[in-house]
């Protein structure tokens, strides 16, 4: 596309997969492609990148970056795409003070905030008539002792927002869960300290093959423009981690409740919702949205011939694209998490994960290996083994 070569898009976390899965759904769209990165990483190390900038992460550096960016390239379209809640809220907050040349796909601030922000979500998605697990804020152990005697055990603790420095004080642990008494006296001691508010769920019974998920992109007048729906099989660590392996969902469960909650709330862009199917009720409780942005996994919908960056681009752009073709199964793997993952079952000796290893027989993708773009796994691998 002619306008290709004329826009630039910028990738808000470079040295995630996220980021480098979404500029990977770019390839070929004739854009130069920047990306932002807050530390080193093996994403990096990848040649769809135009050219990196190592920035810290907060709102004066993002925006700076953005201004000089746009000074230096004083025609075309600039594209923002952010790969983390962080820079979605900055960028967010800070809308309307990005040049004139930026184009940046969001609902409405207080939108992004009620997404975002996990302590009004669940009371609105409630009140609204959604399926979503019992969830208390506590700001202290007290708190939470409290809370406890109330929920009872097993429940989920979690941040009410994850940012960067959650995740390097607790890079293996997006959620704590709590299945007994001893697992509560067991929490860090500054866990407060690194996130002031906490949310106690319930703990909604099921294996990981029971979290779905639906991607979605709508456009700028709040209309759905295409979806792709999936399936857990695998997180890192175990019941509440991270993806670590993924597979389409033909039956698309999960697609109208998904457009249900967008509708209502009048979204715009890319973002996905996330249920856990509780096994005693057989209900699909909504666990959290994902605003702004990419989920984790959500290039299992390329694979499956969905490109939904891609759609969002041209969408934007006010261009046209060739159709996409059919869809297809497909798989999606983190290499680490997939590791690890296997390591702790057969430490264990349990077979939960092996039972699903014939829905993995279908076209897969991968976080890092690309066999158009080598160097993130070279470089992965050499970590690894350094």
């Amino acid at each position: 596309m002619e306008a290709g070569h004329r826009t630039t898009v910028l990738v808000f976390g470079a040295q995630h997969p996220t980021g480098l899965m979404t500029a990977r759904s770019l390839r070929g769209c004739g854009a130069e492609i920047i990306g932002l990165a807050y530390s080193d990483s093996p994403c990096l190390r990848s040649s769809i990148w135009s050219s990196l900038i190592m920035l810290e992460l907060n709102s004066e550096a993002l925006l700076q970056a953005v201004r000089n960016i746009a000074a230096q390239r004083n025609t075309g379209k600039i594209m923002l795409f952010p790969a983390g809640d962080d820079s979605v809220k900055i960028l967010s907050d800070h809308r309307y003070e990005l040049p004139s040349s930026c184009i940046l796909v969001l609902p409405e601030s207080a939108t992004v905030n009620l997404l975002l922000d996990k302590s009004q979500f669940y009371p609105w998605a409630e009140a609204h008539g959604f399926t979503v697990p019992r969830t208390v804020e506590v700001k202290s152990i007290p708190e939470l002792d409290t809370v406890i005697q109330e929920i009872g055990h097993p429940m989920l603790l979690k941040p009410l927002y994850r940012d960067s420095t959650w995740d390097q004080k607790f890079p293996d642990n997006k959620v704590f869960i709590l299945e007994t008494a001893a697992d509560s006296e067991q929490l860090p001691r500054d866990l407060f300290a690194v996130a002031p508010v906490m949310l106690a769920q319930q703990w909604i019974p099921g294996t990981d093959a029971e979290v779905y998920f639906c991607l979605v992109c709508y456009d700028q007048q709040g209309r759905l423009i295409n979806h792709f729906c999936g399936r857990k099989l695998m997180q890192w660590p175990p019941l509440g981690g991270s993806t670590a392996v993924a597979i389409s969902d033909e039956k698309e469960k999960t697609l109208e409740p998904t457009q249900a909650v967008f509708d209502a709330i009048g979204y715009r862009g890319l973002g996905s919702v996330e249920y856990k199917k509780n096994l005693r009720d057989g209900k699909l409780y909504i666990m959290e949205p994902t605003v702004g942005r990419n989920d984790f996994q959500s290039y299992l919908a390329v694979t499956g011939n969905v490109n939904l960056t891609r759609l969002a681009y041209y969408n934007a752009l006010g261009a046209t694209q060739q159709p996409e073709g059919v869809r297809r199964p497909s798989a999606w793997i983190c290499e680490p998490s997939l590791y690890y993952g296997l390591k702790y079952y057969l430490r264990r000796k349990e077979g939960y994960f092996f039972r699903h290893i014939r829905s993995l027989v279908r076209r897969t993708g991968f976080a890092y290996l690309d066999l158009q773009d080598r160097a993130p796994f070279i470089a992965f691998i050499k970590g690894r083994l350094k």
